[in-house]
């Protein structure tokens, strides 16, 4: 979101911005999507001249999911779990197979590499 704010926002873009996403990072509310903080973000900078405090955006992200567009946000959350989840079940073998190709694999480089430091 920080990335935003400095496109959006001309006079920004001279500040240094670590700090403040680290302690964003630290302070915004975990239950809010990012989708909806997203979106909340995107009206604020369409609407202000000066990038927003985490205040407004919790504010604006608030007015946001009460209109509605919160509710299909979390929707479309929902159904990309859905997604992801049916996706891992159908290829659950094959993921399984190559993670233990991969710790197989692993454990050869290991042992290679302690007969070489040895």
């Amino acid at each position: 979101m920080v990335l935003l704010i400095i496109a959006a926002y001309p006079q920004a873009q001279a500040r240094d911005w670590q700090d403040t996403a680290m302690v964003w990072q630290k302070a915004i509310d975990p239950d809010l999507p990012y989708t909806l903080a997203e979106a909340a973000l995107a009206n604020l900078i369409r609407t202000n001249k000066f990038p927003p405090t985490l205040a407004e955006i919790s504010d604006e992200a608030d007015r946001v999911y009460r209109q509605g567009r919160g509710r299909r946000i979390e929707l479309e959350q929902r159904i990309e779990r859905e997604v992801d989840d049916a996706w891992y079940e159908a290829n659950q073998k094959e993921i399984e197979a190559a993670s233990e190709w991969s710790r197989r694999e692993s454990l050869k480089l290991i042992k290679a590499w302690n007969r070489r430091s040895a």
